[in-house]
């Protein structure tokens, strides 16, 4: 018998293969905007650009809702794209949600946890993407609860959440 009762998990990174879903998004919407796309430019300059926008937003200095046009407008500042930030981002995002991947072994492990751990997932993904991501995955299969932090208004790392997600 496991002295562990609860298994915690974050989505992106962890289960899902985020990047091959941001890789994926992006070269779509590139292609939506008839875009050149060049994935050793965009693709990393795209990544530096989200890594610090979450950061942003994970210390409060910055919401959901102001993340996803943001990102976009700072990106098309970078290359001189004249594509409203809000159109490209709802664009992005679609795509993003439609791009649903396991890591290698991410399912195989979930399988035999589920087996013996109640299992909770966390993630400060947004609400719309996550959602459909998890249902393109069956995700829910896995987990006794699923906790998005723009829908409990709470984010990682924030203790409150961990405190939310063992209740």
């Amino acid at each position: 018998m496991s002295k562990y009762k609860i298994l915690l998990f974050d989505a992106d990174g962890t289960i899902l293969d985020f990047e091959k879903s941001e890789a994926i998004a992006l070269k779509k919407t590139f292609e939506k905007f008839n875009l050149l796309y060049d994935e050793n430019t965009h693709l990393n300059f795209y990544k530096k650009l989200n890594a610090e926008i979450w950061s942003e937003f994970e210390n409060g200095e910055i919401s959901a809702k102001k993340l996803k046009p943001e990102r976009f407008r700072r990106f098309n500042s970078k290359y001189n794209f004249n594509i409203e930030p809000s159109l490209m981002s709802d664009t992005y995002l679609e795509y993003l949600s439609e791009a649903g991947y396991f890591l290698d072994g991410a399912e195989n492990l979930l399988t035999k946890l589920k087996e013996k751990f109640k299992m909770i997932l966390l993630t400060n993904g947004l609400t719309a993407v996550q959602n459909r991501r998890f249902s393109i995955t069956n995700m829910k299969k896995y987990f006794e609860k699923i906790i998005i932090s723009e829908e409990v208004g709470v984010k990682k790392p924030q203790k409150e959440i961990f405190e939310l997600s063992l209740k």
